[in-house]
C-alpha cells in the first residue's frame, strides 16, 4: 500500500526523518538505514542526488538547495515535497518478521525490489 502526505515544513520535516526510532537509530538518514534510504529517479539524478540520503543533504534539499548549491523554488508558502510510505500487507510483515522469510526484506527482498520499481 502506499500512503502519501504533503510535507508542510522543510525544518520539522529534516528533524522528523533525522530523530532516532526505537531500535536501530536514525533511521531515514545514516549507514544503517540501507535501502530504506536512497535517492531514486529521474528526478534526483537530474539534480545530482544519488546514493544513500546523508542527513545534511536532506535537510537542504527540503529547504530547496540541490547538492551543487543551486537554489531552487525559494519562495515563502513553498511546499518541501511528499513524504511516500510503502507498506506491505500485514500477512507479508508477519511473513517477513515473525517467520523470517529473508526473501522479503533486505536489498534483495521483494519488499525492496518492489518499491524501487515502483
Amino acid at each position: 500500500m502506499l500512503s502519501m502526505a504533503s510535507v508542510r515544513s522543510a525544518s520539522g520535516a529534516a528533524k522528523y526523518f533525522a530523530k532516532d526510532d526505537f531500535v536501530s537509530g536514525e533511521y531515514y538518514t545514516d549507514e544503517k538505514a540501507g535501502d530504506v534510504s536512497m535517492w531514486g529517479g529521474e528526478g534526483a539524478a537530474a539534480a545530482g542526488l544519488s546514493g544513500a540520503v546523508a542527513q545534511d543533504t536532506f535537510a537542504k534539499v527540503l529547504g530547496g538547495e540541490l547538492p551543487s548549491g543551486e537554489k531552487v523554488d525559494v519562495r515563502e508558502g513553498r511546499r518541501p515535497g511528499f513524504d511516500l510510505t510503502f507498506s506491505a500487507p500485514k500477512s507479508v510483515s508477519v511473513m517477513a518478521y515473525i517467520a523470517g522469510d529473508k526473501r522479503i526484506l533486505g536489498p534483495d527482498g521483494a519488499q525492496t525490489k518492489a518499491v524501487q520499481q515502483t
